[in-house]
């Protein structure tokens, strides 16, 4: 998906989606408020500036550069009023109705899927009702009247679980950023200790040749050869942790073919025997019996 600026998320998939979705709304609730479940207020004229106004998003590919720059601005004006203003003014004149107090509340879903920070969302909410409320005020010089009472106190608890919901959001969001972040350094890491681990494998072998070359025999010493052994080991040990880990990173499913059975009292014995002892004499002390 393309992003416009890199300093805030807006993807331009979701603004086109956005505007498509808010003209597809707008013209089904006037068919539905006017023709199926008749409101006492809806407005053909109010329904086609908010349609209009949605309709520059869908076209946001064929927009200059230079207005581009303000398309965050833009995208915030026709959130408040296509959805909060269009929803407020309208319950207002609707008298508070049940209908589209549920209407409301999916108000209060979209703008929490579309709206990442909670300042905004809140601003969002607090511009849009106002100015809802002073248009109701101006059109209509008339007192706003409640009809549905029990709706009407369903506002705040809906409010309080808008913030609730968003707050839980952008905790789910801010964990899956640090798990890909976590993710990311993991597989670096992995990555790069690989450069190190070979070449403790080559220089292995090199010292291996080399102890062949000074004994006639063709031959390491058994001494030697223990440690050159005990250190391949180690070296892939390394490496299939790395090879564990970065299946994890990138969620590879294990292979059932590959199981195999194992003796549980060698692999306590090799995890004795490989364990880095601060010092030599520690290893004297541990045994395993059994």
């Amino acid at each position: 998906m393309m992003k416009l600026n890199p300093r805030y998320p807006l993807d331009l998939d979701i603004v086109k989606l956005t505007g498509r979705f808010f003209v597809f709304l707008h013209f089904i609730y006037y068919l539905l408020f006017y023709y199926v479940i008749p409101q006492r207020f809806e407005s053909c004229y109010w329904r086609l500036s908010y349609i209009l106004v949605s309709v520059p998003l869908i076209a946001i590919d064929y927009w200059p550069m230079i207005l581009r720059r303000f398309l965050i601005l833009y995208w915030h004006i026709v959130l408040i009023y296509s959805i909060t203003f269009a929803s407020a003014y309208l319950t207002l004149r609707n008298d508070f109705s049940t209908l589209l107090m549920m209407s409301d509340t999916i108000v209060l879903f979209t703008l929490n899927v579309l709206i990442d920070s909670l300042k905004l969302l809140a601003l969002n909410l607090l511009v849009g009702v106002l100015l809802a409320i002073a248009c109701h005020s101006y059109v209509t010089n008339e007192v706003i009247i409640i009809n549905d009472v029990g709706a009407f106190f369903m506002l705040p608890g809906l409010f309080i679980c808008s913030m609730i919901v968003h707050f839980i959001k952008m905790k789910g969001v801010a964990a899956l950023e640090k798990n890909s972040a976590l993710k990311s350094l993991a597989g670096s890491i992995a990555h790069e200790m690989r450069n190190p681990l070979a070449q403790i494998h080559n220089n292995l072998y090199l010292i291996e040749e080399l102890q062949k070359q000074q004994d006639y025999s063709g031959h390491t010493t058994p001494i030697v050869e223990e440690h050159i052994d005990h250190a391949r080991k180690i070296v892939h040990s390394g490496l299939q942790l790395i090879d564990i880990t970065m299946d994890a990173i990138r969620e590879q499913p294990i292979d059932p073919l590959s199981f195999k059975l194992l003796s549980s009292r060698q692999l306590v014995e090799e995890t004795v025997d490989d364990y880095a002892y601060e010092e030599a004499a520690h290893a004297q002390l541990i045994s395993v019996k059994g």
